[in-house]
């Protein structure tokens, strides 16, 4: 271990992420367009980051997968920079992954993030934005995080304004759903439609929450696990303004108007919905 220099320890909250609405284009050379009014909210991860001089490479330890997100991002940011510094990363993992709230792209933008700032490379946002593209669609969104509409395949990003939001984020303990099934059911079940999918404009005025709210991975989540419908109708039954399901789902949502109210249904719809699985309501709010 003699000449290896802490130059930093770092911790970071890695916060999920909501998709309001997801819209979803047609595949075009494998490749699918999306646009989604995102926010990102205050249900997180905790990252403890050990930045080092004297060596290199990235040692993960914690409930990750072998290959995930925190090794590309570090390798797409040492190819790109020459960054001459070994990096350590401990996860206290409090959010599943595959269930559509982000976490594997939030913990590589906290990354990216650490190392632009330890390491003095004084890359502006959209220069750490193009680095997050390579590591994922959803990488660039955290970048910034707030609340914005992601367009292209996540790499355009536009800041919004929404009004400060209270929430109840659930979720099955052992569901998950694979990205590339998510899009391929997709594909199929959209197959002999006659009209294409449709995006909405930026300026709709339909971006009230109420109005909002839309996911075109409703149907095929609903086929990996049957109780989505179900769910929501329950959530909008406890006094949600409104209610929908993030990314390719399962992990469901609804929007309150207080943090009593958002709390109050966490246990009520935890209860209710015992019956249909082991779910876990989470509140959280809006970070703006």
């Amino acid at each position: 271990m003699r000449g290896i220099v802490v130059i930093m320890v770092i911790l970071r909250e890695a916060n999920a992420k909501l998709n309001l609405n997801l819209y979803v284009g047609e595949a075009e050379a494998g490749l699918h367009q999306i646009k989604s009014l995102m926010q990102e909210v205050s249900f997180s991860d905790r990252l403890r980051i050990d930045i080092r001089q004297g060596e290199e490479g990235i040692t993960v330890r914690g409930d990750v997968p072998e290959e995930n997100t925190l090794i590309k991002a570090y390798e797409i940011m040492r190819k790109k920079f020459r960054i001459r510094a070994g990096v350590n990363v401990e996860v206290e993992r409090r959010i599943p992954s595959g269930v559509g709230l982000g976490i594997g792209s939030s913990q590589a933008a906290e990354l990216i993030k650490a190392i632009n700032s330890v390491l003095s490379l004084k890359l502006s946002n959209k220069e750490m934005v193009e680095r997050a593209f390579l590591v994922g669609s959803d990488v660039p969104f955290f970048i910034g995080g707030g609340a914005a509409i992601a367009k292209g395949r996540g790499e355009i990003i536009k800041t919004v304004s929404l009004p400060f939001l209270h929430f109840c984020i659930f979720y099955e303990r052992k569901a998950f759903i694979p990205t590339k099934d998510a899009y391929r059911m997709l594909d199929e079940e959209r197959k002999g439609r006659i009209n294409p999918p449709h995006f909405k404009s930026d300026d709709d005025p339909s971006l009230s929450i109420q109005g909002a709210i839309h996911n075109d991975f409703i149907e095929v989540a609903n086929s990996f696990y049957p109780y989505i419908h179900r769910m929501i109708t329950l959530i909008k039954e406890e006094e949600a303004l409104a209610a929908g399901m993030s990314g390719k789902g399962p992990a469901l949502f609804g929007v309150y108007k207080s943090e009593r109210d958002a709390r109050r249904a966490c246990h009520l719809i935890r209860d209710k919905s015992s019956r249909w699985g082991d779910f876990k309501g989470v509140y959280a709010h809006s970070v703006i």
